[in-house]
């Protein structure tokens, strides 16, 4: 197998049963993940609005940082996720800027319209933050993180996106979808942009079988970055299985 960076995404602290940052790295360190990606905002409130874990809340930039120096500590990166709702496109940008220029990359989960994420106001208003977040966190790296059918469906207009961000993340959500999984990988594969740092996201209740096949699948790409697994609390034993596998070359920085 070729060597894949894997990164580990969960929504909050009250998900899951790790109690702080030392037993998160040491399940990082037992599965191979060398990426971990809290949800850190949702629109323009931090996480911990929603969040009632008394440690791994995510309560501000404070909070933020001594995450980052934690995780860094074991050599883990840490990379928060967000969510842009469009209720205030600029409040929401100046957020996750902050949230980006102290971890040097932020993940945007951009669900078009669903309940729940992008939610409100209008295409132009995303491009605006889009632009605006670019602005804000010039050096941070911006990942792009759609569900790829309304990419390939133009759902929206992902070209007026492409030139703010600085990576792709689309949803493969192939148990939700109810396909097969390299159906939907290949899908996926053929709305990232050339060269665009390629950072694919699959579901962690995914079987062992299929999330190997899609990670070999993905391997061989030049621009891929690494693999995002959602849903820590959905592992399943065959899942560790593989990522047990893959977990020796995950240890290189």
């Amino acid at each position: 197998m070729s060597l894949v960076k894997l990164g580990l995404l969960y929504r909050q602290g009250n998900d899951i049963p790790e109690a702080n940052e030392m037993s998160v790295s040491d399940l990082c360190d037992d599965y191979g993940f060398r990426i971990i990606c809290p949800k850190a905002a949702d629109g323009d409130a931090w996480q911990s609005t929603f969040d009632t874990d008394p440690i791994l809340r995510i309560t501000g930039a404070d909070r933020l940082r001594e995450m980052k120096q934690a995780y860094r500590a074991r050599n883990i990166d840490l990379a928060p996720w967000v969510v842009y709702r469009g209720r205030d496109w600029i409040a929401e940008a100046t957020l996750h800027a902050e949230i980006a220029n102290i971890c040097g990359s932020v993940i945007v989960d951009f669900e078009w319209k669903y309940a729940g994420f992008a939610d409100s106001g209008t295409f132009e208003d995303a491009v605006a933050y889009f632009a605006k977040l670019r602005e804000l966190a010039p050096e941070a790296t911006i990942v792009f993180c759609p569900d790829p059918r309304q990419v390939k469906y133009g759902s929206f207009d992902a070209s007026q996106i492409w030139p703010h961000v600085s990576g792709y993340s689309p949803q493969q959500y192939w148990t939700d979808f109810q396909r097969d999984v390299l159906d939907v990988t290949d899908e996926a594969l053929a709305t990232c942009p050339e060269a665009m740092p390629y950072w694919p996201m699959m579901p962690g209740n995914g079987t062992g079988v299929d999330l190997g096949a899609a990670i070999n699948r993905v391997s061989t790409m030049p621009n891929l970055g690494g693999v995002l697994i959602f849903q820590r609390v959905g592992l399943n034993t065959k899942a560790r299985d593989i990522l047990n596998a893959w977990a020796a070359p995950q240890n290189t920085p």
